[in-house]
């Protein structure tokens, strides 16, 4: 089983079910799970931003986040932990939500294009590693997406959103809901903080992409399976 950081709302206890959102971190949060490697966890993306109380002011998520290395990064390790979130937190199984960063869109990706999108609810790829799979995208088409990147990411170039944007937009039929793609101005590798915190939206992005002129966590809730 993963190691994983947990944020559960104040009113957890209270309430049948909440939306879930499992949110995958990036190469320099990577460890066992174990209690040394675990606290790197929260120091980066959506774990960093709950703990700093800058993201849904409304706190309407369960927040998972496992902690994976390379050779847990797996589709497989992915679908495990969804289940086991299942069966131990009062997750609305309707309402599961993915986001990676980075390094954090390869388990998201593999999972997406090995049970055709799987139960996710909707995803939100930040700046993240495209699996390039062409063939295996359009099985996922349905499943909701907003990509985000920095238009000047030299880690992760744009391009690894674009193409998989592009994948998603050339399936046939086209897909149920339209993908978004939000691509900033300026911005080099790290598009997640302002986008997990919101304080990225109004500011600039590239021409004929996506304006973040709605909350990520508003936009989340609308689907479900």
């Amino acid at each position: 089983m993963l190691g994983y950081a947990e944020y559960v709302p104040p009113t957890y206890a209270s309430v049948a079910s909440w939306p879930l959102i499992i949110a995958f971190h990036g190469d320099g949060e990577q460890g066992t799970g174990n209690s040394t490697d675990i606290v790197k966890v929260d120091n980066n993306g959506l774990p960093k931003q709950v703990g700093a109380d800058q993201w849904d002011a409304a706190h309407r998520f369960i927040v998972l986040s496992p902690q994976m290395n390379w050779s847990t990064r797996t589709a497989q390790h992915v679908h495990d932990f969804i289940q086991f979130a299942k069966a131990n937190y009062k997750v609305d199984a309707t309402r599961i939500y993915l986001t990676g960063l980075s390094g954090g869109g390869g388990p998201l990706y593999k999972y997406l294009d090995t049970y055709a999108g799987g139960e996710a609810a909707a995803v939100i790829p930040i700046s993240a590693v495209y699996s390039f799979n062409t063939a295996a995208a359009c099985g996922w088409k349905n499943v909701p997406v907003w990509f985000f990147h920095g238009a000047s990411d030299t880690t992760v170039t744009s391009n690894n959103s674009k193409v998989a944007f592009d994948n998603l937009n050339a399936c046939s039929p086209a897909p149920l809901v339209a993908p978004r793609f939000t691509e900033f101005t300026g911005v080099t590798h790290d598009a997640w903080t302002r986008t997990y915190s919101l304080s990225g939206m109004g500011t600039t992005v590239t021409s004929g992409r996506t304006a973040y002129s709605q909350s990520i966590y508003d936009w989340l809730l609308q689907y479900h399976r």
